[in-house]
Parts: C-alpha cells; sequence; structure tokens
C-alpha cells in the first residue's frame, strides 16, 4: 500500500491500472500521429486513391454553377451523388490549397477532430452520473487520461483512417452528426439546444442524404423528454430545410431531388450486403464486436431501470422513466437508438 500526497492509500493493483492506462495512451498517441502523417500525405498526393475521388472532384468544379445537379445532357455526363455542403467547404478550403484534390482531402481529414472531440464529450456526459461513486484511484490524472484515450482510440477505426484520407462527402457528413448528438447531450432536452443539436442533422442530410438516422435519435428522445421544446425546435428545423431544399431546386429546375434521390436508388444486393459486411469484418472485427457488446450493455442497463415488462402499460411507464431520468441515462438511449 502506497500513499498518495494527501494521504490516500493506493494498492499495488491501482497503480498497476495507472500505469497500464498511460501506456495504452502512449501507444495510441503514436497511433494517432502516424494517422496525421498519412492525411497529409494524401493531401500533397495528387492522384487517385479512391475510384470514385474523380467524380466528387468534377462535382466539387461545378457546384456552385449553372450546370450543377444538371440533367446530363451535355458533356461531361455527370450524375451529382450527394447535396451540396460538402462542395461548399470544399470551395473556402481552396483559399488553402492549390487545387480541388487536396482541399477536398484536407476537409475530410479535419473532420476527424470533431468525430473524435464528440466521441470523448459523448462519452463523459453518459458515464457522469450524481449517484455514482467514482474510485479514488480514478481521480487526478486518470480522469483526463481516459477521455484522452477515447478520443485517439476513434483513429484507430479503420473506416476513419481510411476515409479521412479521401475526398469524400463521409467524414464531414458524420462529423455533423456526431456534433449533433453532442451537442443534444448537453442541451438536455432545452429548447434552443435541440434547435442547434436538429439544424446540425439538417446539415448532415445536406451533406449526405442518408444522415437520416441521428436525426431521428435526436429528435425522438428530445421528443421524450420535453415534447413542447422538441416540436418547435422540429418546426424552425423544418423552415430552414424545406426553405434549402426548396432553393436547390428552384436553381437547379428539378434537378436537385433527382440528382441525389432518382439518380442513386440502387437495387439491393445481397452479395453487395455481405461483401461490405467480410471487408469491414476482416479490418475492423474487435471494434465491430465491441459495439455490439456496448450496445447489448446499454440495453440491459436501461431494461434494469423502471418497471418490468414489454406489455403496453409498463411501456408507458419505462418512457415516463426515461423521461425523468439523469442525463447520463437520457444520452446512452439516444446512442443506443441512433445505433440501432
Amino acid at each position: 500500500i502506497m500513499r498518495d500526497n494527501r494521504g490516500k492509500a493506493y494498492g499495488i493493483g491501482q497503480w498497476i491500472g495507472l500505469v497500464l492506462l498511460g501506456v495504452l495512451v502512449a501507444l495510441l498517441s503514436a497511433h494517432a500521429a502516424a494517422v496525421v502523417l498519412d492525411f497529409i500525405t494524401a493531401i500533397r498526393y495528387p492522384f487517385e486513391l479512391d475510384y470514385a475521388e474523380g467524380i466528387v472532384w468534377q462535382e466539387a468544379m461545378l457546384i456552385p454553377g449553372p450546370r450543377m445537379y444538371s440533367n446530363s445532357q451535355d458533356l461531361p455526363f455527370i450524375v451529382f451523388y450527394y447535396p451540396p455542403l460538402y462542395y461548399f467547404l470544399v470551395r473556402a478550403a481552396l483559399s488553402i490549397q492549390p487545387d480541388f484534390l487536396a482541399a477536398g482531402r484536407l476537409v475530410s481529414s479535419l473532420a476527424v477532430a470533431p468525430i473524435a472531440l464528440s466521441a470523448v464529450g459523448l462519452v463523459w456526459i453518459s458515464a457522469r452520473r450524481s449517484s455514482a461513486r467514482c474510485p479514488g484511484w480514478l481521480l487526478g490524472s486518470a480522469q483526463y487520461a481516459i477521455p484522452l484515450a477515447i478520443g485517439l482510440l476513434v483513429l484507430c477505426l479503420h473506416a476513419v483512417r481510411f476515409w479521412g484520407t479521401l475526398m469524400r462527402v463521409d467524414m464531414v457528413a458524420i462529423a455533423l452528426g456526431m456534433m449533433a448528438l453532442l451537442v443534444a447531450a448537453l442541451a438536455n432536452g432545452r429548447f434552443w439546444g435541440i434547435a442547434v443539436a436538429l439544424l446540425l442533422c439538417t446539415a448532415s442530410m445536406f451533406t449526405r442524404q442518408t444522415q437520416l438516422p441521428v436525426g431521428i435519435a435526436v429528435f425522438l428522445i428530445a421528443l421524450l423528454r420535453n415534447p413542447r421544446g422538441a416540436l418547435y425546435a422540429a418546426a424552425i428545423t423544418a423552415i430552414f430545410g424545406i426553405g434549402a431544399l426548396g432553393l436547390m431546386e428552384t436553381l437547379t429546375e428539378g434537378g436537385f431531388l433527382r440528382n441525389i434521390v432518382d439518380y442513386n436508388i440502387n437495387p439491393f444486393s445481397r452479395w453487395q450486403a455481405y461483401s461490405v459486411f467480410h471487408s469491414e469484418t476482416r479490418t475492423g472485427f474487435p471494434f465491430m464486436a465491441l459495439m455490439l457488446i456496448a450496445a447489448g450493455a446499454i440495453l440491459f442497463g436501461l431494461l434494469r431501470q423502471g418497471p418490468g415488462g414489454f406489455w403496453p402499460p409498463a411501456i408507458g411507464q419505462r418512457l415516463l422513466h426515461l423521461r425523468l431520468a439523469d442525463r447520463a441515462t437520457m444520452v446512452l438511449a439516444m446512442l443506443l437508438l441512433h445505433f440501432t
């Protein structure tokens, strides 16, 4: 048994835990440095890294402009895959980088930072409970080392390291969605926080149109927490979203939705689904397993709170319990809904 400068007893096992935590942070920091070097190298690399970068590059050259989201009757024959927000950010990044490809990759790599910070914030909030007692050894430097490790762990995900090097819209869309989750968690049902979170969800959808799940998770939990505030915030968001949609439809003479929806509908393929799942399993199986375990643990923890049973009266009581629960429980429910 050893004692710190305040005379608090530390067991040898707790010291070992602190040492291992320090080693983990050091290893993750080295890995993060390697990822940053990957990003820098990709930004400087003048050729294709992914087959679709050329399409996104061409779209960035035409957005904004009179030919954006056109019906592809003239050269270059191109389908505009995504909404315009990412392309506007690439245009802004051109003041820093010399060409569209470098600017697009710069935007993608910078988007990793808010993803990691949002993950840190969400875990920090969901782990803080008024009834929870923090172990003595966790106080001090360890309580900062653990969130730091969480942020660095995000860079270990193969998808983050891969997509962060590309001129693609995905990292920016996910970053906006993660920021929306964090703002909703901080708001804890307050009206203006809900409104900002839903506006970020809308921005995420105007970056990649498949980002609907994050908006559903934020809105449903907000509706449970503060029904009136959630409905008012949704009304404000709808005004901005529908207004932006109407503007894009008007400027493109109906070509906006035709490109990002009609031209982008693909038939379902079991083989494609299997190949995607197989490739992700091969590169990130431990993380996928941890995600499933975490989701199951969160679900089990939520089911343990409040009344038991799944009949309508019990479900209603569970929802009432969740509405009155602490912020950490609310955040866990929102994350589980988004994951599902």
